[in-house]
């Protein structure tokens, strides 16, 4: 998958998901219009997640990532979801392969508690091991030091082999020679290890 469609996919994704968020919270997870949705957001995260692990989502700098891809075309409902987040402590959610559709009905009740529940009951990743999930983890990535600030714990197993094969092809640092790529890759890399 190139980087083009992993950006589409990847803003698709947020586009179910924060719809998801909105028709749970106006119906209910048991409605048709909120079950429709969940079912959307759901299929659209398994999409993206294809055959890797685990997809990334980190909220950093008052933006939201995915992996490596900022999440911008509808700036509007990037913007909520992180606020969103932000509002619960969560920095950070981790999105196994291994998510099951209860388990994602689960993870959007949990988005959908109130702030002041959430700090009541020990935070967020405590809220979703009260709701049996261990699919999604929260908080156990760091945020982003900037845009082109890489960082070892937001690049999971896949994150690195695409860090790695941009590096190659000379993209690395997104300005300059291939040897510059390279000479800011290695650098990078080393800050990793």
């Amino acid at each position: 998958m190139d980087g083009a469609q992993r950006r589409n996919l990847a803003n698709d994704w947020l586009k179910d998901f924060c719809l998801a968020l909105k028709n749970v919270s106006l119906y209910s997870e048991q409605h048709a219009r909120g079950r429709e949705y969940l079912d959307r957001a759901f299929e659209s995260l398994r999409r993206l997640i294809g055959e890797r692990r685990e997809v990334v989502l980190v909220r950093a700098e008052g933006r939201l990532h995915l992996d490596s891809v900022i999440l911008d075309i509808d700036r509007g409902l990037s913007r909520q979801l992180e606020e969103d987040m932000s509002a619960r402590g969560v920095d950070s959610i981790v999105f196994h392969a291994t998510l099951t559709p209860d388990e994602h009905q689960g993870l959007i009740r949990c988005l959908l508690a109130k702030p002041d529940r959430i700090a009541e009951k020990g935070g967020f990743s405590q809220i979703l091991l009260d709701e049996g999930i261990s699919s999604v983890k929260a908080n156990t990535e760091k945020p982003s030091r900037g845009r082109d600030a890489v960082d070892g714990s937001l690049l999971g197993e896949t994150g690195l082999v695409e860090f790695l094969s941009q590096l190659g092809r000379g993209h690395g640092a997104g300005h300059g020679s291939a040897g510059q790529a390279a000479a800011t890759g290695a650098t990078a890399v080393t800050g990793i290890l």
